[in-house]
C-alpha cells in the first residue's frame, strides 16, 4: 500500500508544473496517507519516507530547491525499486 501511494505521489508530481504551489496541492492529497503507512512499517522505511516529505514541504514553503526534491525522489525510486 505504501509503495502504491508513493508511486501515485510521484506520478502526480511528474505530471504537475513542478512549482511550489503544485507541491502544496500534491502534499495535501498524499502526505497523511503516505506517512500513516510508513509509520506502521517503521524503521528505515519510515525515516526515508519522512525525509522525502520534509524535503517536499520545504520546497512547497519556499525553503528548498527543486533539485533537492528531484534528488530525494530518485532516492525513493531506488529505495522502493520503482
Amino acid at each position: 500500500m505504501l509503495k502504491e501511494a508513493i508511486q501515485k505521489f510521484l506520478k502526480d508530481f511528474e505530471a504537475s508544473k513542478k512549482t511550489e504551489n503544485a507541491m502544496k496541492a500534491i502534499l495535501a492529497i498524499w502526505e497523511d496517507n503516505i506517512l500513516s503507512h510508513a509509520r506502521r512499517i517503521g524503521g528505515n522505511i519510515h525515516l526515508t519516507t519522512q525525509t522525502l516529505i520534509n524535503v517536499c514541504k520545504d520546497y512547497a514553503h519556499y525553503r528548498g530547491m527543486i533539485e533537492r526534491v528531484r534528488q530525494e525522489l530518485e532516492e525513493i525510486r531506488i529505495f522502493f525499486d520503482l
